[in-house]
């Protein structure tokens, strides 16, 4: 088993066009244990592990990768990765710069505060890094051939990024799809926001992202707006008494009530009667 590092660089030229430019690429199948580290660089590189499995450290972290895995090294930062004893990786990787480097880092959910990615959806990226390790073997090739492999990566991981991000929405749509429904059923009760938290499996601080994502209002006041617009029927179609209104609908103090309902609708109780009547 060839267990040699084969990395291709690339003499540079001038600065690409297209705002992103290779520096070099390779792969190397590890054998147990093997390591690198700690040490910088002044570009960005991307590995892209094919099989096999290892650990990437990074900022006082530690993240075990497998197949299909990645990991973004920036400029600059120190890092330390191993292959796993057991089952060592193969990986491939393409090293870059340029002007535009960050922004389509960006773009594509890769950035400081997001360092690894998975694809497994084809084996067209794989493909994209063989021939881009190959077109930096021919040094004489195209620069927009290699620059345009990369780009072909990087758009991979762009479509892997918004379908991840449009799973994340979904969820958090259904989530709060759920929760409102849940206020819808019990508004009636002295329910608390950890009653609903604990409804939809999500902890308050999460809860209150996904409401203020959704109708940009607090779970605690969209409790309340719900209550408040329940409560003007009632007073709109009923003879009951203001107080059997705010027990109705959920108000354990009338004095409460009576202060949420001017401030939402701008008008008392009884103003609001004799204006709908």
């Amino acid at each position: 088993m060839d267990n040699s590092i084969k990395d291709y660089y690339l003499t540079p030229s001038e600065p690409s066009p297209l705002g992103i430019q290779v520096l070099h690429a390779g792969e190397q199948n590890c054998p147990p244990g093997h390591y690198f580290g700690y040490t910088t660089r002044t570009h960005y590189l991307i590995h892209y592990v094919v099989s096999g499995c290892g650990e990437y450290h990074v900022n006082h972290k530690t993240y075990y990768l497998k197949k299909g895995d990645g990991f973004l090294i920036l400029p600059g930062a120190s890092t330390f990765y191993k292959a796993s004893d057991r089952d060592p990786w193969t990986y491939r990787w393409v090293g870059f710069n340029g002007q535009a480097a960050k922004k389509i880092l960006n773009d594509v959910g890769l950035n400081e505060n997001c360092l690894l990615y998975h694809y497994e959806m084809d084996d067209e990226m794989d493909s994209y890094f063989i021939h881009l390790q190959e077109s930096c073997r021919n040094p004489s090739g195209s620069d927009f051939v290699r620059d345009g492999y990369l780009l072909l990566i990087l758009g991979k991981l762009q479509g892997n990024h918004i379908l991840s991000q449009t799973k994340i929405q979904t969820r958090k749509n259904s989530r709060f799809a759920r929760a409102a429904q849940y206020i819808q059923t019990n508004y009636m009760r002295n329910i608390k926001i950890t009653d609903i938290a604990n409804f939809v499996h999500v902890d308050r601080s999460q809860l209150y992202r996904i409401f203020e994502t959704a109708v940009h209002l607090s779970p605690k006041e969209y409790l309340n707006h719900y209550r408040l617009d329940y409560a003007g029927i009632l007073i709109h179609t009923t003879d009951m008494s203001f107080n059997e209104v705010a027990s109705s609908v959920g108000f354990e103090y009338s004095s409460h009530f009576f202060r949420l309902f001017k401030k939402h609708f701008g008008m008392t109780p009884l103003e609001y009667k004799k204006a709908n009547r």
